[in-house]
């Protein structure tokens, strides 16, 4: 019957307790004493039963469990000889002191102790008895530390017992005083000041500020000359006095100022990022990788643990794309709160308030997946590259070819000539950044290229794929490696090429050499 770990127990299989669904429909209650951590008494409080006696109390327990349908497990463990197997077994009135010692020792054991003994002690205690070995010098050394971690775990335990449930219903002790209620209280003031924790959060802040920190290198298109705009000197002043306010920055965050035309009304004439900004702060950062990070895009709180986290694929010379969501409805009379976890992001999509964005596609659409990406508990591979895909991503700072400058900003350009070189592109799976403009009005978020400009723009792209689908064919075949793995994408992209320049010029055995 229990090979199968699929198979319901039956329900006569079980001995000891009756079903929880037939037990009585009023709960019992029960309290029982502690004296370092032995169980000396029972009271049941709908009775007036009293039990004192070592076995009587643990056979009455099992009587008062039995009962009320406590005390079933159903598991699968591992055996001494590492075969797992399937056990059902019953223990009502051991289930009851567990629950009841467990949570005494929450209120009377110094957490220090407990969580040593918990660590190392517990573990190793239990193994030796599942293994047989009661009798040997280890488990004396074991039993004589776990009888130390009693001394303080006096005290009762009200309990509840009702249809397979134990449940705790307070506690309290007489002689132990770790808890203390004007210490934990939030409306009196005990011996505790909050002030008291100031030096402790200095300390603890030391290693995580370290942990967190990360040098930004990011570039400043200014409209006109440092020197002559009063508009350009005070963004200028700015962030000047930001430097001297905040040392962090002066620390971690390099801002490279490009100056250039200005159009009316002191606008740049250049007012979206391009690949020539992208290729500054690349050149001047100080971080071995690089996030191309598109404006008005927020990170999630644990991107960077999340990308430290598979960093391998980074180091290998892969790419990590991470995922980008909009809220569907952007506007700024909305008040947005961004979602912390993958999980507020899956249940904000399922609700259409939220939907992840590759751009050039329909919400929830293009190469990122979005149904991949919430099933996946590891990074995944883009399966549908597309040329025009050009999605928030990291890459390390040296070994990838530098963006081209030539297509203004063409952040696909960028992807796809590290894809051409061989990288493989990993979607990030438990990291997002939030797309969201809290000043749509902004020039630089309003600006479109004109219709005409668009068309120039993919034609130049078109012709530059083109190029780069032929250097890098001869580049590998001039190293040999045109029939290795890293030559895949190329061959791929040239045959695309190939195809788009005229059907039936070449035959798929010609494209494949």
């Amino acid at each position: 019957i229990l090979e199968d770990p699929n198979v319901t127990p039956p329900k006569d299989m079980w001995k000891l307790t009756v079903d929880p669904e037939d037990a009585p429909n009023t709960p019992e209650r029960i309290t029982i004493t502690f004296d370092k951590g032995i169980p000396v008494k029972v009271v049941n409080h709908n009775d007036g039963t009293t039990i004192a006696d070592p076995l009587d109390l643990f056979v009455y327990l099992n009587t008062v469990a039995r009962r009320n349908g406590i005390g079933r497990i159903d598991i699968v463990e591992n055996r001494f000889i590492g075969i797992k197997s399937r056990g059902c077994y019953e223990t009502p009135g051991g289930t009851i002191l567990r629950a009841a010692h467990v949570d005494l020792e929450g209120l009377v054991l110094d957490r220090q102790v407990r969580s040593l003994r918990d660590q190392f002690i517990t573990p190793q205690f239990s193994q030796l008895l599942y293994n047989g070995l009661y009798f040997s010098p280890e488990r004396e050394f074991l039993s004589a530390s776990l009888l130390a971690s009693q001394k303080s775990v006096n005290g009762e335990i009200k309990l509840k017992l009702y249809k397979g449930n134990v449940i705790v219903e307070g506690r309290k002790s007489d002689t132990e005083k770790l808890y203390d209620m004007e210490e934990s209280s939030m409306d009196v003031q005990g011996g505790f000041s909050p002030v008291d924790s100031e030096g402790f959060i200095k300390i603890q802040s030391i290693r995580l500020k370290k942990w967190g920190e990360s040098p930004i290198s990011a570039v400043l298109h200014l409209p006109s000359e440092l020197d002559t705009d009063p508009m350009t000197q005070e963004t200028a002043n700015a962030l000047k006095e930001a430097y001297l306010i905040h040392p962090n920055i002066i620390k971690y965050v390099d801002i490279h100022l490009i100056t250039g035309p200005s159009l009316s009304g002191n606008r740049t004439a250049y007012p979206k990022q391009s690949n020539f900004y992208m290729n500054v702060a690349r050149f001047f950062a100080r971080s071995e990788f690089i996030f191309y990070l598109d404006h008005d895009t927020w990170p999630s709180p644990s991107l960077r643990r999340n990308i430290k986290e598979n960093s391998r694929i980074l180091l290998r010379n892969d790419v990590l794309i991470v995922p980008t969501f909009t809220f569907i409805n952007n506007t700024m009379e909305e008040n947005f709160t961004f979602p912390n976890t993958r999980r507020q992001v899956h249940t904000l999509v399922k609700d259409q308030m939220m939907a992840m964005q590759d751009y050039g596609w329909e919400f929830n659409q293009g190469p990122t997946c979005l149904s991949k990406y919430f099933k996946s508990e590891k990074p995944y591979i883009i399966s549908e590259y597309d040329l025009n895909y050009r999605p928030n991503f990291v890459s390390r700072k040296n070994g990838h070819p530098w963006c081209t400058e030539r297509l203004g900003y063409n952040k696909a350009a960028c992807l796809f000539q590290i894809y051409a070189s061989g990288a493989n592109l990993y979607v990030l799976h438990n990291g997002f950044a939030i797309q969201h403009n809290f000043n749509p009005n902004s020039h630089t978020t309003a600006f479109e290229d004109s219709k005409w400009q668009k068309v120039v723009n993919d034609r130049m792209y078109i012709n530059f794929s083109r190029e780069i689908c032929l250097l890098y064919a001869r580049q590998f075949a001039a190293m040999g490696r045109w029939k290795s793995p890293v030559s895949n994408h190329i061959k791929q992209e040239c045959k695309r090429v190939l195809i788009s320049w005229g059907s039936g010029l070449l035959k798929d055995k010609e494209l494949e050499e």
